[in-house]
């Protein structure tokens, strides 16, 4: 008895629910991450980022090669210093030297800890500004090509549908608008 009253009150709330679903939703879809390939502005922010990347990479490198080189000079003046041939004073001042480009050497690792740092911040805040900046371009966009043809639902055809038939895909009107073009 449960069985049948749970089964008709399932049913009542499939017509219920199927009655009051609009009748002819016009549903489209767009492939984003198409649109993100060929829309100008982010192929060219995509550039400009990756020369900054560029750009960075070089930066550290030069610190870097910087750190390595008074490494060196420790290890020299370290060997010196343990060299049993020299007198008692010379080992002790390369011994004192040692430890002064011991303490340049320190201060020099945590400036390219924290260039590092600032860097990937920068390049982060940076990336994800541009991102949220093409993204309202596209929003919008597609909200005027939607409201142009009356639809009622856009779907990002990659993410949130299993099968997108293509003549409902807005992707290349909406690159269209985006680069300029009518």
């Amino acid at each position: 008895m449960k069985k049948l009253v749970s089964v008709l009150l399932f049913s009542c709330l499939c017509v219920a629910s199927a009655s009051a679903w609009p009748t002819s939703t016009k549903i489209l879809s767009v492939d984003i991450q198409k649109v993100l390939e060929n829309f100008e502005k982010a192929k060219k922010t995509r550039l400009e980022y990756t020369e900054a990347v560029a750009v960075a990479e070089k930066e550290l490198r030069a610190v870097y090669e910087e750190v390595m080189k008074i490494n060196d000079e420790v290890k020299e003046l370290q060997a010196k210093a343990d060299n049993s041939a020299l007198t008692d004073t010379a080992r002790s001042k390369f011994k004192a030297e040692a430890t002064a480009k011991g303490e340049e050497l320190r201060k020099k690792d945590l400036e390219l800890a924290q260039l590092r740092q600032d860097l990937n911040k920068k390049l982060t805040e940076r990336r994800q500004g541009e991102i949220a900046e093409q993204f309202k371009e596209l929003e919008a966009v597609v909200t005027e090509i939607a409201k142009d043809k009356k639809a009622d639902v856009v779907l990002n055809k990659l993410s949130s549908a299993f099968y997108v038939d293509d003549s409902l895909d807005i992707s290349d009107l909406v690159i269209a608008k985006l680069n300029g073009k009518k």
